[in-house]
């Protein structure tokens, strides 16, 4: 692939450009893993350069897909949003088996960094079947927690709860289930798993909060962790004793919602840190486009005795 020495500068002038390339700077390479890195510093150019090695814009997108699919699948693909933080990209496909196909060769064909890219087909949940005084509950569950208990709870919740409202968290993490509700003004989401899950679930709530039409669902915990603090906190138990998933969704029918605090901490590396009144105008701004020389990071609030 010409990734060495001077080859490698020649490959990126002619891949990005010159103005592009010489914004790269080398990372360590690790050859038995067919990995290299690269770091950009302005958030703009790496987008740009991600774009340039997987090929996904604009006419270059279209011609990978013919490449890929066939020009006839192809003309059946729309693009959706992208989230770059995530390494995720949204594809539409009007119909069913058009998309079990489109499927199937990106899980079979194609290869991004010498691996096949993690594909989930999503649902598409409307609004206008909903009745106005329902809430539909999104169900996420880490089936590697509580040692095996993820997985039993979440067979369980299987066969009470419509599939289309349960995600697995180690296929895709919290976006799929996520962008599956962004139509609906209201619904709810348990999380089954532990602190560091419901941080998870939280922050990607942070990235998609400008495709939630409810931004600010109320959330649910089954602690499935090894301190779970956050569910302690919040009433759910210092940990999960085998309470049949029929119980807990009783439960949660009668809860509470209450507030929990948020903050967003900055870091300075040679500059003022971004004006207090502006944060708070705009309160996910930071952990989502953190100011160019600056570190931010989302604080979950809580106190656990």
């Amino acid at each position: 692939i010409g990734w060495d020495g001077g080859k490698m500068v020649e490959s990126l002038r002619q891949a990005f450009g010159v103005e592009l390339a010489a914004s790269v700077r080398f990372g360590p390479t690790f050859p038995t893993l067919g990995c290299l890195l690269l770091f950009v510093d302005k958030e703009e150019e790496s987008r740009q350069i991600c774009h340039l090695l997987i090929g996904w814009d604009g006419g270059k997108m279209v011609e990978s897909l013919r490449q890929a699919f066939g020009v006839e699948l192809a003309a059946s693909v729309r693009f959706g949003p992208t989230f770059p933080t995530l390494g995720c990209l949204l594809l539409f496909v009007d119909k069913e088996e058009e998309s079990r196909q489109i499927c199937h060769l990106l899980q079979t064909a194609i290869f991004i960094a010498m691996k096949h890219p993690t594909v989930y087909r999503v649902p598409t949940i409307q609004d206008e079947v909903i009745p106005d005084s329902s809430s539909p509950l999104l169900v996420f569950v880490n089936e590697r927690s509580g040692g095996g208990q993820g997985a039993e709870l979440l067979t369980q919740m299987i066969r009470l709860v419509n599939p289309h409202q349960i995600f697995n968290l180690s296929h895709g993490g919290p976006l799929p289930g996520l962008f599956a509700f962004r139509n609906l003004k209201s619904f709810r989401v348990l999380v089954a798993g532990g602190d560091g899950t419901v941080g998870w679930v939280l922050s990607q709530m942070d990235v998609m909060k400008k495709e939630l039409r409810c931004p600010s669902a109320p959330v649910a915990v089954i602690p499935l962790g090894t301190g779970n603090d956050l569910a302690r906190v919040l009433r759910w138990g210092a940990g999960f004793s085998g309470e049949s998933a029929m119980s807990i969704l009783e439960v949660m029918e009668d809860s509470l919602v209450v507030p929990l605090d948020r903050w967003h901490i900055a870091f300075s590396t040679g500059g003022a840190v971004p004006d207090a009144t502006t944060a708070a105008r705009e309160p996910l701004a930071l952990a989502v486009e953190p100011v160019e020389g600056n570190q931010s990071f989302v604080m979950n609030n809580y106190l656990g005795i």
